[in-house]
């Protein structure tokens, strides 16, 4: 359900918040945490919870290949499929995180012609409760979120990377998602 969704997302902002090390400590001050304060307010706000986990409920669970974006993409201009390649990480997942996913994946963002095709089939799937990018707003926040969390992952490993370097692609990933999907 949806609060499944926010509750991953906190966890996962907890265990880098304790992690010690002054360039995560930076990224995780000077803008995670401030990304995950706007995104509580957002949802008080302007959301029903209740209607979010009808919605995910409503989608229900599907195998998900867990990378899911255009990098794992192949398209058949014959028959006019598309499939999925690299299932390394697989696994029973929330329908809504893989398409959301989808849309948001930092590496290969999607252009915004496809964006407002998958939406049309999300609304399809949906039976009508998702016609907008609108609809996908407080998905497309935690999940935003979420990945920011992950580019900060390398920090962890490489101790010559820069945190200036993360900091930039991250707050470049939050421009690109706030102007694809009309955020904030």
């Amino acid at each position: 359900n949806f609060n499944d969704f926010f509750d991953i997302l906190k966890s996962r902002l907890k265990k880098l918040e304790k992690i010690n090390s002054k360039k995560i400590d930076f990224i995780y001050h000077e803008l995670l945490s401030k990304e995950f304060k706007y995104l509580q307010k957002y949802i008080e706000k302007e959301c029903d919870p209740e209607d979010l986990n009808n919605l995910v409920r409503f989608l229900g669970k599907t195998i998900s290949q867990s990378d899911i974006g255009l990098h794992n993409l192949i398209f058949n201009k014959k028959t006019n499929y598309l499939y999925f390649v690299d299932f390394e990480h697989a696994g029973l997942d929330s329908l809504m995180k893989g398409l959301i996913d989808m849309l948001i994946q930092p590496e290969k963002p999607m252009p915004k012609e496809l964006i407002l095709f998958f939406v049309e089939k999300i609304n399809i799937l949906s039976n009508n409760k998702i016609t907008t990018i609108d609809d996908l707003k407080p998905f497309l926040y935690i999940q935003r979120l979420k990945w920011c969390i992950i580019i900060t992952n390398p920090l962890l490993y490489d101790k010559n990377l820069s945190s200036k370097k993360i900091f930039e692609k991250i707050k470049k990933y939050i421009s690109l998602t706030n102007n694809l999907f009309n955020l904030y």
